[in-house]
Formats: C-alpha cells, structure tokens, sequence
C-alpha cells in the first residue's frame, strides 16, 4: 500500500475538514469568511514553512513556535483563520514545499467556491457575509505601516 504514496505530492487534509465545518455550520462567523481563510492560510503557511526550514531546532520546538506565530500573527492583522493554525503545525515538520503552499491556497480557494454554490441554495443561508479581500489587503497594509511608523503619500503618520 505504501508505494502508491508518493510523498512529494501529499496534501494535509486536517485544515480543509475544519474549513469546510466553518463554511457550513458558522457561515456569518470571521473565521470561515474568504478574506480570514486565504489570508490566514497565506501567512500561517509562510511563517510555518519559514520555521519548519530552520534545522537546529526540534520537531517539538518548530511546531510550537510556527504554530504560536501564526496565531498571533493573524490575531494582530484580524484574520484569524482557526484551520490556518492547525495548517501551520502540520507545514512546520518541515516536509511540505511552497508547492504545497500553493496548493493549499488553491484548495482554500475550491472550499470557498463550493461553499458558496452550497450554502446560497437556501434561502435563509448566505455565505460568504462579505468578499473584502481587497479592502483587507489595503487593511492589512495600514495595520503594518502603523505598526512600523510608516507615513502615508501626504507625509502623515499612519494610524
């Protein structure tokens, strides 16, 4: 059984069955909204594999720390993504590649879309709430130039 695995291409599932419960059980909540879900996923996942290459530290230690980051991390920008933090304990053992990276954020994408054209057939349903990506991308940058003492294009202080 074992030679049909081919570990090059495996793919963490955990993370997609927590999403999915989220879409479809808690659809007005943050956490399953498209905005939380890919960027939670984009960054948990790069803090995660960022650890996961530091070589001197432990499998213990590198799960922790990549884990507890990326809470944080996506806690301090408001996109916290509960399933981006299991994401980042997994990708942090350090066997996962940004190839993997890419296609968890393509499979967050699919969970998304499916959830939509499921969850929109009822009426008393609606998922997605809001599809700010943008509007959180620009947020995001705000809340990183105020962070850093940024000013903005008129020379002022972000805040």
């Amino acid at each position: 059984m074992n030679s049909f695995i081919d570990d090059e291409y495996n793919m963490e599932l955990g993370p997609f069955g927590a999403l999915m419960t989220l879409q479809n059980s808690l659809t007005a909540a943050p956490a399953p909204q498209p905005m939380n879900a890919v960027l939670g996923q984009a960054i948990s996942l790069a803090i995660a594999i960022g650890i996961g290459s530091i070589s001197g530290l432990d499998l213990w230690l590198r799960q922790s720390l990549a884990t507890a980051l990326a809470i944080m991390t996506m806690a301090k920008l408001g996109l916290t993504h509960s399933p981006a933090g299991a994401a980042a304990l997994i990708f942090a053992g350090g066997s996962n590649s940004w190839g993997n990276y890419a296609m968890m954020l393509v499979g967050t994408r699919i969970a998304i879309i499916t959830a939509t054209l499921i969850n929109n057939f009822n009426v008393r349903r609606q998922y997605p709430m809001t599809w700010e990506i943008g509007r959180a991308i620009e947020e995001v940058k705000r809340r990183v130039d105020r962070r850093l003492g940024r000013n903005d294009d008129q020379g002022n202080k972000v805040t």
